[in-house]
């Protein structure tokens, strides 16, 4: 639901597999959150749910109420292990977006910034720069920014 969010010039609507009367309520919930319009259609085990853009679609989503939302399906399926994998919480420390995918030109800020005569492995910005992109690290303590616990 995310991708469907974030992907500004792609299709308006997506039609997802047909799912459970619980799954396709939480879809519905989980819809909601996102600014996105939802409808369920077909019978029985051939029901599915169809998902609709809105204006509002990805504006002041609710971070806590989709992790109410997808709390209940935390430790289906596996137990422990499961539950690790699916943390939501970040640690103290951990690098914002460190595991993400470098971008490509199908990324439409890659595509702005070549429009504007960027490439590649060069510097942001006309004097001088960026050489590397700023990076985001969580914070959780209540300790004062640059403080350590002695």
């Amino acid at each position: 639901m995310r991708r469907f969010v974030a992907d500004i010039g792609g299709v308006n609507t997506l039609s997802l597999l047909p799912m459970s009367k619980e799954m396709r309520k939480s879809v519905h919930e989980l819809a909601q959150v996102f600014g996105l319009r939802s409808k369920s259609r077909g019978k029985d085990a051939t029901r599915f749910t169809i998902l609709t853009r809105t204006a509002l679609s990805g504006v002041m989503v609710d971070e806590k109420r989709i992790g109410r939302i997808l709390g209940k399906y935390k430790t289906q399926g596996g137990g422990k292990e499961r539950s690790k994998a699916i943390r939501t919480r970040p640690r103290d420390g951990e690098v914002v977006g460190e595991t993400a995918p470098k971008l490509d030109e199908s990324n439409i800020g890659f595509q702005l910034l070549s429009a504007m005569g960027w490439e590649q492995g060069s510097r942001i910005g006309v004097v001088g720069g960026l050489e590397a992109p700023l990076v985001a690290v969580i914070k959780t303590t209540k300790l004062g920014l640059g403080a350590t616990r002695g």
